[in-house]
């Protein structure tokens, strides 16, 4: 006779959001931009004041929504700004960087010696 242990995996997984309210956080997401946290808290003020931020956060995994620099509008000359910038050389190493004179005084700063 052999002895199996039940499955140790749930049979029902415990979701806060329903189908409905994670199309709704969703559609929040992507209209308003909103970070984690501010999305968080106008999910419990509207809908569902259960669900924590764990579970908000796994929803915005699975609907592909959970970066927000992904979701941003992109200027078409943002991307080649850096690419468009003058290249420029360094200063020799032997060149002194200048140091203001007022730095160089012993002197602490009193409002008699500010310029």
């Amino acid at each position: 006779m052999q002895v199996e242990d039940a499955s140790h995996r749930p049979h029902r997984l415990h979701a806060t959001l329903s189908a409905a309210q994670e199309a709704v956080v969703v559609a929040l997401r992507e209209t308003l931009l909103l970070p984690l946290d501010d999305l968080l808290a106008v999910t419990r003020e509207s809908s569902t004041p259960e669900v924590s931020r764990f579970g908000l956060d796994r929803c915005l995994r699975r609907h592909s929504v959970s970066n927000l620099k992904t979701l941003m509008p992109q200027e078409d000359g943002a991307k080649n700004m850096v690419r468009n910038l003058p290249i420029v050389s360094a200063p020799p190493a032997s060149a002194s960087p200048r140091v203001p004179t007022r730095l160089i005084a012993s002197a602490p700063p009193t409002a008699s010696n500010i310029a």
